[in-house]
């Protein structure tokens, strides 16, 4: 994921101009479709298994994406205030250890 962020951070006017919201649809569902099969497919396709998620696959999908997206243009609005390890950081305590974790709440009462 730094290498995903390093690259970001060297085109960020390009990436900026494409995710924002008069950019490029089409190339956000393009977007969409290579964070998928890059981070989430080829990552944690081992450990995922169909027959133990909780909720149906495509919004598991569909939230992860779009978290992911929505970070990423923030992080680019910004201006990259971050470094692309820090965003990784982030992303990955955001992903992995949920949001609600990333927010210090430790148990659900």
């Amino acid at each position: 994921m730094v290498s995903l962020f390093e690259y970001f951070d060297q085109n960020a006017s390009l990436i900026r101009a494409f995710l924002s919201m008069k950019g490029d649809l089409s190339f956000q569902e393009q977007f969409k479709n290579i964070i998928w099969s890059n981070l989430f497919e080829k990552e944690l396709s081992v450990h995922i298994k169909k027959d133990n998620l909780l909720v149906p696959g495509d919004y598991l999908v569909i939230y992860l994406i779009s978290a992911h997206l929505g970070v990423i243009q923030h992080w680019l609005e910004k201006e990259q205030r971050e470094t692309p390890r820090e965003m990784a950081s982030i992303l990955y305590h955001l992903s992995f250890r949920g949001p609600l974790y990333a927010a210090g709440v430790n148990t659900l009462s």
